[in-house]
């Protein structure tokens, strides 16, 4: 069962753009928000994210789980 904390911050980051600013906005840690996107992707068993060296972003994938989230 998906915890509702990890759509929430899901939202937070899709609505932010980065993960530092959606961890700002959630008063939590970069890589604590970090781990609980790598959980959420666990969880659904699909990858959400487009992972560069120092950047993530939505796939599109992870723009329609936005949407429902």
């Amino acid at each position: 069962m998906i915890e509702i904390f990890l759509l929430e911050q899901f939202v937070a980051f899709a609505k932010n753009g980065t993960l530092s600013r959606a961890a700002m906005d959630l008063h939590i840690s970069q890589p604590a928000l970090s781990r609980s996107m790598k959980k959420l992707e666990d969880e659904f068993g699909v990858s959400l994210f487009n992972r560069e060296k120092s950047k993530i972003t939505l796939n599109d994938t992870g723009k329609i789980a936005a949407q429902y989230a």
